[in-house]
């Protein structure tokens, strides 16, 4: 097994940091492209702030830091804040009127922002997400004027209510799909990755030394023991890989996903393995690892998706 160690892994260090920096390179420019496509996603809302209360500004805070929002906020002098939408410069905009955070400790919100948006979907959502940080502030209130009453109320109550009381959520519906987009993403990432480590083909071109591994083939097993250890670390090394991944893009698969990923890939750098020692001819060598890269990559995607 020594002999077999000093041929796959330690005489070939340099070709599994080269491999690496390879992957790695692939998953920081997926990272930059969905970054980019975030942004175009993007919905931008319009506030005007005429309040200027610690109160108004929380609520700009809570609609800022929802995701696939953008702020914009209009100066006071601007009269019409739905021109904002006419100019698509945004898909909502509304007012934040003076007197507002008396009105919130009040609990007198009943049409206390003027609201416009855009009669689409991206505008429900946008809507929605205005409406729950507006709800999402009056709960603190909500809570002390039961608990100001000589009512018996207590925590489980008031959270019943509050659940009770909370719309069914059209950003539930958009998180399903942006669930299903990254699934989109991880897939082909992985798919990305295997076609990339078709390189070592090319990489590990010196583990195809027929005159040493004829020697080492003479013991019993170590044949097997070869293409054991071969896929053992590849695949290792590749499964760091997906899992860095997923932890760059901040993505959370199915375990039926890792499993089938190990499967694949298990069965791609046996295959590899095989033709690493068994073709001698460098050309022969690629056209059929590429060959069998797309051939398990579609199989891969069909399991995933199908």
């Amino acid at each position: 097994m020594k002999p077999l160690i000093n041929l796959i892994f330690l005489k070939q260090w340099k070709a599994y940091i080269l491999l690496l920096a390879i992957l790695i390179s692939v998953i920081c420019a997926l990272q930059v492209v969905q970054q980019a496509m975030n942004q175009v996603f993007s919905m931008p809302i319009a506030i005007q702030d005429m309040d200027e209360t610690p109160e108004s500004r929380m609520l700009i805070d809570n609609v800022e830091n929802s995701p696939f929002i953008t702020t914009q906020v209009i100066g006071k002098d601007e009269a019409y804040i739905d021109d904002v939408i006419k100019r698509k410069e945004a898909i909502a905009a509304f007012t934040i009127p003076e007197g507002f955070a008396k009105r919130l400790s009040e609990h007198d919100m009943r049409d206390a922002l003027p609201l416009f948006y855009r009669d689409n979907f991206a505008g429900s959502i946008a809507q929605e997400i205005v409406s729950k940080a507006l709800y999402d502030m009056q709960i603190p209130y909500i809570v002390k004027k039961y608990v100001d009453k000589d009512h018996e109320v207590n925590r489980d109550n008031v959270v019943r209510t509050y659940t009770k009381e909370t719309p069914t959520s059209k950003i539930k519906q958009f998180a399903v799909n942006r669930v299903e987009s990254h699934s989109v993403s991880m897939n082909l990432l992985v798919s990305l990755l295997l076609f990339c480590a078709s390189l070592q083909i090319i990489l590990h071109r010196n583990i195809a030394q027929h005159t040493a591994l004829s020697r080492i083939f003479m013991f019993p097993h170590t044949r097997i023991k070869y293409h054991f250890l071969y896929v053992l670390i590849h695949t290792l090394f590749i499964m760091f890989c997906v899992g860095a991944a997923s932890i760059i893009l901040d993505v959370q698969m199915s375990l039926y996903f890792y499993t089938v990923v190990l499967f694949i890939v298990i069965i791609y750098e046996y295959v590899l393995s095989a033709l690493l020692i068994y073709i001698n001819t460098v050309s022969h060598k690629m056209f059929m690892t590429v060959t069998f890269s797309l051939a398990i990559i579609t199989v891969l995607n069909l399991l995933l998706f199908g």
